[in-house]
């Protein structure tokens, strides 16, 4: 009886690697048109904006109707003064967050430098580059 043979992981992730750059190959004709429909969604959204939030919009083409649901339900706080007097110094300091598009909107930008630093923490870009393509380059 043969003994299964396992690929190595560096092996698996070459198949992976292979995978993934066919998938971006055979997907990037529609990068345009997905780009254009989520343009066209917006559009849709803001003329949707004229109506009731509970209700839905119908928009009726010549060969499409789209509806656009009821908007969805958010929790909204209530101001933060209401929330600190409520919460107290403590428990408000515990909760409380601050974002980064806030802090540069409402502090000197020497000031915004001070208080961050820029760490290599987001994800990794993925580039894909055909090997055909790139012996052919050489």
């Amino acid at each position: 009886m043969r003994k299964k043979q396992t690929k190595t992981p560096e092996a698996a992730f070459r198949d992976l690697a292979d995978e993934y750059g066919a998938l971006e190959a055979e997907l990037q004709p529609w990068k345009v048109k997905l780009k254009r429909q989520e343009e066209l969604a917006r559009w849709l959204r803001a003329y949707a904006q004229r109506a009731p939030a509970a209700e839905a919009v119908v928009i009726a083409g010549e060969r499409y109707e789209i509806t656009l649901s009821p908007r969805e339900n958010k929790t909204v706080f209530a101001p933060l003064a209401t929330l600190y007097k409520r919460l107290g110094k403590d428990v408000f300091l515990k909760v409380a967050s601050v974002t980064l598009a806030a802090l540069k909107a409402h502090v000197h930008p020497e000031l915004v430098a001070e208080l961050t630093r820029t760490e290599p923490v987001g994800p990794r870009a993925i580039v894909v580059r055909a090997k055909a393509k790139l012996a052919q380059a050489a």
